[in-house]
């Protein structure tokens, strides 16, 4: 299964009272590669489904008398016709799809303007706002009403909302960076801060909408420049400025990440923001 799959499957099992099922195909991926070669999902994506998705569906879906789905109109052409209850004369059974008529727009004000935003797997929620972002760019002068109605539903607590989001977002990600430092050996300790760096930067850019073309290696050494003429600046600087600075950024963090954070993610983040500093200072963090 894809990530994303595995990710929303745990995190539904951790928020409603569910009996999650597992439902796999006959054979292992080594032993369908045995029978029908490797990268069947290549050459032959229908057979592939069949064998690992539609057979072990079908042979589940036996013992139920309905199902419900998530499909919607808006997915493809295949669901374009979707009813919210109809009658799935291949499963013999009824079948409902209750989010049929859901355009994507009320998957966003669903899950972005409310907490259940940050119950989804990280990939996901990253999905979704470069969807929202993608959707914003491809608009053109025509759509402008559009933008106009949307961003007028965003106020007062659905902002505030949105902004919880985002810092969670952030949040969250940071976190998952600290965890890999956390548990890395010494040996790949400053691989692991390049590799929160530039993960980072990447998905900042993705989410702000503007993607550079700049490699790994170049998002190193630029931050590397900067945090070396950071380090100039302070070392040239009155106790003063670096009191007012220290002040704005902590003011920052308080408004937004920290409020959210839990003891223990402060705990990992703080040693992996340190050592990522000195790092990119050319100093060693082993």
């Amino acid at each position: 299964h894809f990530a994303e799959t595995l990710g929303t499957r745990d995190a539904l099992a951790s928020v409603i009272d569910a009996n999650v099922i597992d439902v796999l195909p006959l054979q292992t991926v080594a032993e369908q590669d045995a029978e029908y070669g490797p990268k069947l999902h290549d050459r032959n994506p229908t057979l592939c489904c069949q064998l690992r998705k539609v057979d072990p569906i079908n042979a589940e879906l036996a013992g139920y008398e309905a199902w419900v789905t998530g499909i919607r109109r808006e997915d493809n052409a295949l669901r374009a016709n979707a009813r919210v209850v109809e009658w799935d004369a291949a499963h013999q059974m009824v079948k409902v799809n209750p989010l049929a008529a859901w355009s994507f727009d009320d998957v966003l004000d669903f899950t972005l303007l409310s907490d259940d935003f940050n119950k989804l797997p990280i990939e996901e929620r990253l999905r979704l706002l470069k969807e929202l972002i993608k959707r914003f760019d491809s608009m053109d002068g025509s759509d402008s009403e559009l933008v106009a109605a949307f961003a007028a539903g965003i106020s007062g607590k659905a902002r505030k909302q949105l902004e919880k989001n985002a810092s969670r977002l952030v949040l969250d990600l940071m976190d998952k960076h600290a965890l890999e430092y956390e548990h890395a050996k010494p040996e790949d300790k400053e691989k692991a801060l390049d590799n929160a760096l530039v993960g980072l930067s990447k998905t900042f850019e993705a989410l702000g909408g503007k993607v550079s073309d700049k490699s790994d290696e170049e998002r190193i050494r630029e931050a590397s420049d900067n945090a070396k003429r950071d380090e100039k600046w302070i070392k040239s600087s009155s106790s003063e400025q670096l009191g007012n600075m220290t002040g704005r950024m902590m003011s920052t963090m308080n408004d937004t990440i920290a409020q959210q954070a839990s003891p223990q993610q402060k705990g990992r983040m703080a040693p992996m923001m340190r050592d990522m500093t000195r790092h990119l200072r050319g100093q060693s963090v082993k």
